[in-house]
């Protein structure tokens, strides 16, 4: 067999009365809260589909839908059972909070005196539709939305899908410029004292004006130091992410500095700005980096937890992914250092990352919340821990090493082991629960090689009992 050269994935699988439709509250004269919807259980569960057949969304996409009202049947689920409108109130912190939205949605009208541009800052939705239009949504509930509209003279709906967790909260609120900065979902990196070069950074711009806004600058200035960085056309009525450069020091030390962000106009207008800290540290910190993925040119960032020999070359590299959900400074931070090589956590697509399934693409081997595949086979349980390595795509010899668990009891089983330590000999593929003592060889549910093919066909595997 062919010398297979590793670097390390680890992952865990895991007309109706105004009453009803138009009750909102004023909290300040900018912010408008929705607190007052028609809940329908229609068995849809938006998440990591690509399509979803949402019939209430397509008829208010399409214009045909009936205004919902309390008690209204619209059409039926996929079982056959009728699915009806019935008012619902949000709760605590203005939530809607409720199981029966982890396959359904919310319906809230309301009515305005004028038309005017205004903003809806909702959150715990996979989806939303603004008078008929869609947006897109905040699934993680991370309060990360923001996206203009026109506010109709009258009624104006909203249709709020369901998302990850049981809950979705809507606001409205009046933009205070034409161009703003969202003062969220912030993609920056650590400042590194050794390193004499701009880094990058990203945030969210709201064109909340009815014209494209062309020729607009951001000028980040750290101490003493600033650089400018042209911005992107903005469609009107838009919410975009753009690049931005963030300047090096050049006396640097190690401790937080506070960044200015300013927004200008091409007459050099002040639309906003921002002021956050940034981090500076040395190399040998744990520390955050940015990139400009060669995929859509956005952002995005990766954490290191160095080597104890930083200016060692031909280091190994640890390459440890996450689910959705998860930050990646919190997951190589949670790493001690090693003195051979150095640990990498990347974030796809920031907190909303999808564990990196393209590294494993075509895997005969799939460990879930609850199941393991092997092939044909599926195994059942929150118990199990698999050790397994795939070739990465486009090679035949680099190999992705994955420890992976179907609950948190299968990645306490994987945990003690030292599979990737030199020194070591391990099949391609072991699988095991827990073990009740040191020479617990029960606890072994399979072993083995793929064939040269990295098939689960053509390898030679034993099972425990078999």
């Amino acid at each position: 067999m062919k010398p297979r050269h590793l670097f390390l994935l680890s992952t865990l699988a895991f007309l109706t009365p105004a009453y009803a439709l138009t009750g909102a509250e004023t909290t300040n004269p900018d912010t408008i809260v929705l607190k007052e919807a028609l809940l329908i259980q229609n068995g849809v569960q938006y998440g990591r589909q690509n399509f979803v057949f949402d019939p209430q969304a397509k008829d208010m996409i399409s214009g045909h839908a009936a205004r919902p009202t309390d008690g209204k049947v619209s059409g039926k689920t996929q079982n056959g059972r009728y699915a009806r409108w019935e008012k619902f109130k949000a709760g605590e912190k203005d939530y809607f909070r409720t199981d029966k939205l982890r396959g359904g949605a919310l319906y809230i009208e309301y009515s305005s005196e004028k038309e005017k541009v205004m903003i809806l800052e909702a959150s715990g939705h996979t989806m939303a539709l603004v008078n008929g239009e869609p947006r897109e949504g905040d699934h993680y509930d991370f309060n990360f939305s923001g996206h203009p509209f026109v506010m109709k003279k009258g009624i104006n709906t909203f249709y709020l899908t369901n998302g990850r967790f049981n809950r979705i909260r809507a606001y409205i609120t009046e933009p205070y410029s034409e161009v703003m900065i969202k003062k969220k979902d912030l993609t920056i990196p650590d400042l590194v004292i050794e390193e004499k070069v701009p880094k990058w950074g990203s945030m969210t711009l709201i064109n909340a004006s009815k014209k494209k806004q062309e020729d607009l600058i951001i000028t980040c200035k750290v101490k003493n130091e600033k650089i400018s960085t042209a911005v992107p056309a903005l469609n009107k009525l838009c919410s975009k992410r753009v690049n931005f450069k963030i300047p090096y020091l050049i006396n640097p030390e190690e401790g937080d500095e506070q960044v200015e962000v300013t927004l200008t106009s091409p007459g050099k207008k002040v639309l906003d700005t921002y002021i956050f800290k940034i981090k500076v540290k040395p190399f040998k910190n744990n520390h955050d980096r940015t990139f400009i993925s060669r995929i859509d040119g956005s952002v995005q960032y990766y954490s290191v937890t160095p080597g104890t020999d930083a200016g060692k070359v031909d280091q190994a590299l640890f390459l440890s992914v996450h689910g959705a959900g998860v930050q990646a400074r919190n997951q190589a931070w949670t790493y001690d250092a090693k003195d051979w090589g150095h640990i990498v956590a990347p974030t796809n697509r920031r907190p909303f990352g999808f564990a990196w399934d393209l590294l494993l693409e075509g895997s005969p081997v799939r460990a879930e919340n609850g199941s393991l595949k092997i092939g044909k086979k599926t195994l059942k349980g929150k118990d199990i821990a698999c050790y397994f390595i795939r070739p990465r795509p486009g090679t035949h010899d680099n190999c992705v090493g994955v420890v992976s668990g179907t609950g948190l009891e299968g990645m306490h089983a994987a945990y003690p082991n030292q599979y990737f330590i030199a020194g070591t000999s391990f099949p391609d593929l072991s699988v095991f629960r827990m073990p009740e003592s040191e020479n617990d060889y029960e606890s072994l549910v399979c072993a083995g090689f793929f064939g040269n093919d990295w098939s689960i066909e053509n390898g030679d595997f034993s099972w425990n009992g078999k």
